[in-house]
């Protein structure tokens, strides 16, 4: 009996340790231990994008056209689009996120790699349950936002100008290519691949960042100067995140400069630089859209003295005769020599009678060299189209035009204006004169190359300069 119960006492024990082992069972039976498969997989939702959204037509032609470009299918239970459109031609980008459109079911799933469509718009009774419910223009400045259940946003499709600018009303905003590019204005494809080829289609507008007043400070550089470099950032609505100034020595990529901001003014300075190095530079701004606008490139190279360009004038021009007759003549109105090395005349001029002033600078026609100077108080003339060292765009007496010289950095020096030509002047035969020399208006006189204009104006015609 004795040895009876030692062996009930050690099986007990046995039992009691392999229970142990195993865990504590539960009342239910279980041993309360989370299993692999009792957790759902994580979905990644930034596989979901917005591929074409369409306001063309009726209600029941309008759609949302989702992609899935992952490798897992995506269940849409709790995803969100929300549509914020202007009600009229004109204004700014809405603010906020405007009207829940549409909350995935949990019936609605995106299949890996295919195309989810929201094809009409649901009616109040519900005829088209599980679809959008808010108007869809395609006319209007809007933003549309697709958001995960959670609330982060995932994709956006913004048309940053309307009618006013942009006169389509009858296309689509489609993904191209899909899932991956910008949306350009198409045909609509509901359910169905936008393709590759953006050929002969108009990118949608987007709130890019818009840089004007690009500028440097000082313009002419020695190796003493620390050089600030400066430019108005702006957009629609959305805020400016990002601003850098990028920027190369010699050649190599340095790295990028914070600029700071003063109100809408950025600025950064570039360190001092030994005498003859080449500094280039651009910006680069980003809004909280993820929109990037870069700036053109400018540069300057480190010298021994200061250069005031602004002495710098258009003095005379001629486009009287042949092209070898033809000339620029600058002035030096300073009392220190002036180097050329990339000064810059622009010329822009209508191609016949008639019209307006050009808008923009037009088409280069002469970057000054190393070996060009403006001596002090002296005429530069550039005589002769295409000649070495010359200008190399046509140049006309009849037509309205305007000239622009430029220092190295890209600043406006001084301009020369035609407002109007033959059909109101009908002067031809005349070269545009600065009368008296490098301080005075323009007028129609006697081409009078590498030579001074003198004094008077009487008997003579002002260049016109507005119209």
């Amino acid at each position: 009996m004795k040895k009876f119960k030692m062996t009930i006492t050690a099986i007990i024990a046995v039992l009691f340790s392999c229970v142990f082992m195993m865990g504590c069972i539960d009342d239910d039976g279980s041993d309360k231990k989370e299993k692999p498969t009792d957790k759902p997989p994580a979905v990644d939702y930034t596989k979901l994008k917005l591929n074409e959204v369409s306001g063309v037509g009726d209600d029941s032609a309008k759609f949302y056209e989702l992609i899935n470009t992952g490798t897992k299918d995506i269940p849409l239970n709790g995803c969100k689009i929300y549509y914020n459109a202007n009600s009229s031609v004109g204004g700014s980008i809405p603010t906020g996120k405007g009207n829940l459109t549409w909350t995935g079911l949990s019936a609605q799933t995106a299949q890996a790699g295919k195309l989810f469509s929201l094809i009409g718009r649901d009616s109040p009774a519900g005829t088209n349950p599980g679809s959008f419910t808010t108007g869809l223009t395609a006319a209007r400045i809007l933003i549309i936002t697709l958001e995960d259940p959670a609330g982060n946003v995932l994709d956006q499709c913004i048309r940053a100008k309307d009618t006013e600018e942009f006169t389509i009303t009858d296309k689509s905003f489609a993904r191209i290519p899909d899932g991956t590019g910008d949306f350009y204005f198409a045909t609509p494809t509901p359910n169905a691949t936008n393709g590759t080829s953006t050929a002969g289609l108009t990118k949608v507008p987007k709130d890019s960042p818009f840089i004007t007043d690009f500028v440097r400070d000082p313009t002419s550089v020695t190796s003493s100067d620390t050089v600030t470099v400066s430019a108005t950032i702006t957009t629609t609505t959305s805020a400016i995140t990002t601003v850098v100034l990028q920027w190369t020595l010699g050649g190599t990529a340095q790295s990028d400069i914070n600029m700071t901001p003063s109100g809408n003014v950025y600025s950064a300075v570039i360190p001092a630089q030994v005498v003859g190095t080449v500094v280039t530079y651009k910006i680069s701004a980003t809004n909280a859209l993820g929109e990037t606008s870069v700036t053109g490139v400018q540069d300057y190279t480190v010298v021994s003295v200061s250069v005031d360009y602004t002495k710098l004038k258009l003095n005379e021009v001629s486009g009287v005769g042949t092209d070898a007759q033809k000339f620029y003549e600058l002035i030096n109105t300073g009392t220190k020599d002036i180097p050329l090395d990339g000064c810059k005349i622009y010329y822009n001029a209508n191609g016949s009678t008639g019209g307006t002033l050009p808008t923009g600078d037009g088409s280069l026609t002469w970057t000054g060299s190393s070996t060009q100077t403006a001596q002090a108080g002296q005429f530069f003339s550039l005589i002769g189209r295409n000649t070495a060292g010359s200008f190399s765009q046509g140049l006309t007496a009849a037509r309205i035009l305007i000239i622009t010289l430029k220092d190295p950095a890209g600043n406006v020096i001084d301009q020369c204006i035609r407002a109007q030509d033959t059909g109101d002047y009908t002067i031809t035969d005349k070269s545009f004169a600065r009368i008296p020399d490098g301080t005075g208006d323009f007028y129609f006189a006697t081409p009078t190359p590498d030579a001074t204009n003198g004094t008077s104006t009487s008997g003579l015609t002002k260049v016109p300069i507005v119209q």
